[in-house]
């Protein structure tokens, strides 16, 4: 078996994701696994933020496989759907609605 944890980049667990580790266990003929990080939603907008989820293999010899040279860390980019700067007029704006929506001078 091998196991996963992320690890904080410009992300921040516990305000952009929910810390999680585990193992992940591979049957015969099986290459791909996925696992879930649970993201963090905010109703006010901000960068694509990163954070990495580490892999290990516990005992190569024993499970038969390893790592390739890349691929013992992979970076995951949260991409905000939110509206800049809020999330406040956003129905207004994808029902075309402009006209409701308050107007600030400069």
């Amino acid at each position: 078996p091998g196991s996963t944890a992320p690890r904080a980049g410009t992300a921040c667990h516990g305000r952009n994701f929910i810390h999680a580790q585990g193992s992940v266990v591979f049957k015969a003929g099986e290459h791909d696994k996925g696992i879930e990080i649970q993201i963090l939603q905010t109703s006010e907008w901000g960068q694509v933020l990163e954070f990495f989820v580490d892999l290990q293999i516990d005992d190569p010899v024993e499970a038969g496989a390893e790592l390739g040279k890349n691929g013992q860390t992979t970076k995951v980019k949260v991409i905000d759907t939110s509206s800049f700067p809020s999330d406040k007029y956003a129905d207004l704006i994808n029902q075309g609605d402009l006209e409701r929506i308050p107007v600030w001078g400069l």
